[in-house]
C-alpha cells in the first residue's frame, strides 16, 4: 500500500480580523493548515474560540475520514462571511464581551 497524506483544512473562516474581534471568535488565529491555539503569558486558560475551533478541526478531521472509508460524500459545512461574523457576535456576547 502506497503511503499517502490526506490533508484536512481548518474549513473555518478567519475569525479575530475585524476590529470588534474577539478572543471568543473561531480560527481567530487564521490558520488554513490546521488546528492552532495561543494562550497569552498572563492568562491561566486557552481561549474559548481556540478551544472550540480545536473541538470543530476533530469532528471535520473524523466526518472526512469515516467518509472516505466507509465511501459516503462528506459535506462541509459553508458559512457566508456575514453568517461566519454574527455567529461570531453571538458568541462574544454569551462569553459576557461588550459590543465595543
Amino acid at each position: 500500500m502506497p503511503i499517502s497524506m490526506i490533508w484536512v483544512g481548518v474549513g473555518d473562516l478567519p475569525g479575530n480580523n475585524r476590529s470588534r474581534g474577539s478572543r471568543t471568535h473561531l480560527n481567530r488565529l487564521r490558520t488554513q493548515t490546521g488546528s492552532m491555539g495561543e494562550s497569552n503569558a498572563d492568562d491561566d486558560a486557552l481561549s474559548l474560540g481556540d478551544i472550540d475551533t480545536a473541538e470543530r478541526f476533530g469532528r471535520r478531521t473524523a466526518l472526512i475520514t469515516r467518509s472516505l472509508a466507509g465511501g459516503t460524500p462528506y459535506q462541509a459545512e459553508r458559512l457566508t462571511d456575514p453568517e461566519f461574523r454574527q455567529q461570531n457576535l453571538r458568541r462574544k456576547e454569551s462569553n459576557g464581551e461588550t459590543k465595543n
